[in-house]
């Protein structure tokens, strides 16, 4: 027979049979006369004596079997010996005892029904054909091989649901190798080469025909439970490979594992992270992953906390356990709240690192008694384990708020954090008594870029007075409404003083304008509502109208100045996000300092140049290929507002501007703002041009600089316009701009003299391709 595998084989008991004959020999008088009628037995039986016999023969003389299998299975240990007799190499079983039946192990080694099932069929088949290689090696070659077939193999309990898991190992005492024709001649090198390459199934079939074997007799498959260790192992596992277990998937799998190692089906596990040691402060934990005390994500009401479950863990430093809550017992609100979850059973585990406790680990169920000391003494070997990987989570965590603090709340830049630690260095080396040195970068280029919202000021005026004019309106109204149907000369002025203000509100508004119309509506015709509703129906009718339209926190009318400042933050927020992911782009081609400000719009600085880094080169390339990036990232602006501006409430132009400076500057930090300044007074011109460019215009015309749709570039020196016009031609020719290029003189701006000005009309549409998004696809952006 082959079944799969590549040698003949025969079932037979004669190996067994030999076994028992061997007894006779050794003149044991005790179990002499069991041994003679057990072989005459034998004798009798023509399938049981016979050279080849089949499974289902073997069922017919089941008797005289389970006698001949009590030398290898032990009829005192056939309720816990977990064992069968199989085919050779094949898991065929035709004798088993009890425990195996019972359990059904077959299934967990089925590799196609059990997903547990550590190897594969064919890995399976692989794996018993080099066993029975390595058996020929050693019982016709005489080479000691140390190939064994042990393997662990998991599944679930269809009872419990809980997982269990069995090492599986071959015994072939029972079997029997035979040489059909001619045994191969295989060189003593051959043979140590072969035995060095255990696996190589190909190559020892190459040198070992299989059709010139064959085996006979029968395999023992043990199976040993090792579930606690085996769970042991790959909770170990997964905390030190570095599996995040606090998340939800892995604290779904932490779970599982710790239901099979305690036997509780119904287990739940939550994790508490612990920001202090005090137990005044348990209400400043907080949840890693998931927690049932905190699965509000706030600790409940509590006069008690101090003496709960929780609190005599943190102080004990010792798990406690309620083995029941119960309603009737002393249960604090903390109890009270796990209990309302529909757990009867509780166990809080503290979670200690270097005598420092990092958390709470909590265990509960809904069965009473289901958590019980002796549950806690198992959980000592894992619980070490658990506060090591908690507490790496948290200084990853923390690692990571630092990471988001520096780059999005804080002046130190990554790229110049270097030179802020050695200046902390320095300062510690000589002394906190001595003042820090100056931090100052020289010989930086500087790129300035703005996306401003046009007539921003404008807008929110015409918003002010628009949202005033209606609630003078409407205020107004009540004041008719209730003069005509009660004539009083006092209401009649209120209605002139209040028409008043409406037609002063319908010129320009200046800042501060506002509080007089506001005064005179909240200090003498609001005071007024509750006298004038009692007028009549219509009049009450027009105060609750009055009242709905303002808004409650604010106190007055705010439509049109709410969908003002909700489409302003949108258009900041689109360009904002859009500047950061282009960022990390540019970041890829030069690292820089990078500074960004959001006001009616977004500007930003860069700086960048040898003296920022310790290490990397910078040539001019370096600043070519930023100059680049800021106008391709200009051109994406305009692009990201063409597909905002349809969805805004207020339709709001956004202008583009990018300020040339070719003449390097020093940049100095300035401890008291926490920001960089430009540093020196020639270098002081460039900051007035930024401040004030914004609101240059084309000489002559009265037109300003700056246009929805194209990009304005100022600069001073021929150079610089050279060069740009190099950088709008290649960018005209790769579809981001549009033909032709306007060459503007400005008027002067206060306090700057020399600034001239180009303007370059953006494409409808952006390129199909991106090419620094192609240069850089690790950047993970997206296009404009």
């Amino acid at each position: 027979m082959h079944d799969g595998l590549p040698f003949r084989y025969r079932l037979t008991l004669q190996p067994l049979i030999a076994f028992w004959r061997s007894l006779t020999s050794e003149g044991d008088d005790s179990s002499a006369s069991f041994v003679e009628s057990l072989l005459d037995e034998v004798r009798a039986s023509e399938v049981v004596s016979a050279d080849s016999v089949s499974p289902e023969q073997l069922e017919a003389e089941a008797s005289l079997v389970a006698k001949l299998m009590s030398a290898v299975f032990p009829w005192a240990t056939n309720d816990r010996n977990i064992a069968a007799a199989i085919l050779p190499f094949q898991a065929v079983p035709f004798y088993s005892t009890p425990a195996f039946r019972e359990l059904s192990l077959l299934d967990f080694l089925d590799p196609e029904r059990n997903p547990g099932c550590s190897m594969s069929a064919e890995e399976m088949s692989v794996a018993r054909s080099m066993k029975a290689y390595h058996l020929i090696v050693e019982r016709l070659y005489g080479r000691t091989t140390d190939f064994n077939l042990p393997f662990v193999v998991g599944g679930t309990d269809p009872e419990t649901g809980l997982e269990r898991f069995f090492q599986i190992e071959f015994d072939p005492r029972f079997l029997r190798v035979h040489v059909r024709g001619q045994k191969p001649r295989v060189e003593e090198e051959e043979l140590t080469a072969l035995l060095d390459d255990p696996q190589n199934l190909s190559r020892w079939q190459a040198a070992l025909p299989a059709e010139r074997f064959e085996f006979s007799g029968f395999g023992i498959l043990r199976a040993t439970e090792v579930t606690n260790q085996q769970l042991l192992s790959l909770i170990k596992n997964d905390l030190l490979n570095h599996r995040d277990f606090t998340a939800n998937d892995g604290l779904t799998v932490l779970r599982g594992h710790l239901r099979s190692f305690l036997g509780i089906p119904d287990l739940d596990v939550g994790i508490i992270a612990l920001e202090s040691q005090s137990v005044e402060e348990l209400a400043d934990s907080r949840v890693i992953g998931r927690s049932l005390l905190l699965s509000e994500d706030k600790i409940p009401d509590c006069p008690r906390t101090n003496v709960s479950t929780y609190a005599r863990a943190v102080e004990t430093r010792e798990p406690v356990i309620m083995q029941r809550l119960d309603p009737d017992g002393d249960m604090t609100g903390l109890e009270w709240h796990v209990h309302t979850l529909g757990y009867r059973s509780l166990a809080v585990v503290p979670l200690v690192e270097s005598g420092r406790i990092v958390g709470l680990m909590e265990l509960v169920s809904e069965t009473p008694d289901a958590l019980l000391p002796r549950n806690t003494f198992r959980l000592s070997e894992i619980t070490p384990l658990l506060a090591t990987a908690l507490n790496r989570t948290l200084e990853e965590r923390e690692h990571r708020i630092q990471s988001l603090i520096k780059k999005r709340y804080t002046a130190v830049h990554p790229v110049v954090e270097w030179r802020f630690r050695e200046a902390a260095l320095a300062q510690l080396e000589s002394g906190w008594g001595r003042p820090a040195g100056p931090i100052v970068f020289e010989d930086v280029y500087p790129l300035y870029g703005l996306s401003d919202v046009r007539n921003s000021s404008t807008f929110r005026a015409d918003a002010v007075r628009d949202d005033l004019s209606e609630q003078l309106g409407m205020a107004l109204a009540v004041v008719i409404e209730a003069s005509s149907i009660v004539a009083q000369p006092a209401l009649d002025e209120l209605g002139f003083r209040i028409g008043q203000q409406i037609e002063e509100l319908q010129g320009v508004l200046a800042a501060g304008e506002e509080s007089e119309p506001l005064r005179l509506l909240q200090e003498e015709v609001e005071p007024l509502f509750p006298k004038l509703a009692r007028i009549g129906p219509s009049v009450a009718r027009r105060i609750e109208e009055y009242r709905k339209a303002i808004d409650t926190q604010l106190g007055m009318v705010y439509r049109q100045r709410r969908d003002f400042e909700i489409s302003l933050t949108r258009v900041n927020d689109v360009l904002s996000q859009y500047l950061e992911s282009r960022e990390e782009v540019a970041q890829q081609l030069v690292p820089h300092y990078f500074e960004k400000y959001r006001t009616d719009g977004v500007d930003y600085n860069i700086y960048v140049g040898a003296s920022l880094h310790r290490n990397r080169p910078f040539d001019e390339l370096d600043l070519r290929n930023l100059r680049l990036w800021q106008l391709m990232t200009m051109a994406g602006c305009v692009w990201e507002m063409d597909t905002l501006r349809p969805d805004l409430a207020v339709e709001l132009d956004v202008t583009h501007l990018i300020l040339v400076q070719s003449q390097p500057l020093a940049i100095r930090f300035r401890p008291d703002e926490k920001k960089f300044d430009v540093d020196g007074a020639y270098n002081i011109r460039y900051e007035i041009v930024k401040k004030r460019i914004d609101k240059a215009e084309v000489r002559g015309t009265g037109e300003r600089l700056t246009q929805p749709g194209k990009i304005a570039i100022g600069y001073s020196l021929a150079s610089e316009q050279r060069e740009y016009l190099r950088y709008i031609e290649y960018l005209q020719n790769a579809g981001y701009l549009e033909e032709g290029v306007e060459m503007l003189d400005l008027e002067p701006l206060q306090g700057v003299h020399g600034l001239r000005a180009m303007r370059v009309t953006v494409a409808e549409k952006p390129p199909e391709t991106d090419f620094l998004v192609e240069l850089l696809p690790e950047a993970g952006i997206r296009k404009a």
